[in-house]
């Protein structure tokens, strides 16, 4: 029974996935899509410097499951606000959206050092295999890429 649900949670999130698609950029702040291939970061042009904002690109290649994360800070390191997109299995899916929805707020590098039995737990599940672990921290590796504060 409570499988089941844990199943069905992880099917929506899947289904449904949450925070996915692009954050939107204003070009003034943010003038180029910032990859982590690019290299670029972009802080905004206000004297506190109160918003930064980077994209970062995540393989795994064991499975060919594929992330692109967006990823707005304060200036503080605090995640204001996250979006993802791509294309993996349904772990890597439903981990994302759930990790995500989690993320907003969080300090930046507790996030970062999530653990893979935290990742688990926050699944609601109990394990998972070896080669669903790549997958299912297959945001948090990419966020893992993130530097902030923004090097000069």
């Amino acid at each position: 029974m409570i499988d089941d649900l844990y199943q069905q949670h992880i099917l929506d999130h899947a289904q449904h996935p949450r925070h996915y698609g692009r954050l939107e950029t204003d070009s003034e702040t943010n003038p180029t899509d910032l990859t982590e291939n690019s290299q670029s970061q972009n802080a905004t042009n206000s004297a506190d410097q109160a918003a930064w904002q980077q994209t970062v690109e995540m393989a795994n290649l064991s499975c060919g499951d594929e992330i692109s994360v967006d990823v707005s800070l304060d200036k503080k390191g605090i995640i204001k606000d996250i979006a993802w997109r791509g294309d993996g299995c349904a772990i890597s899916r439903a981990a994302a959206s759930i990790l995500s929805e989690w993320a907003v707020g969080k300090p930046l590098r507790q996030v970062q050092d999530l653990s893979v039995a935290d990742i688990v737990t926050k699944l609601g599940l109990e394990s998972l295999s070896q080669s669903r672990v790549k997958c299912a921290r297959l945001l948090i590796v990419a966020l893992q890429k993130v530097s902030y504060p923004p090097k000069d």
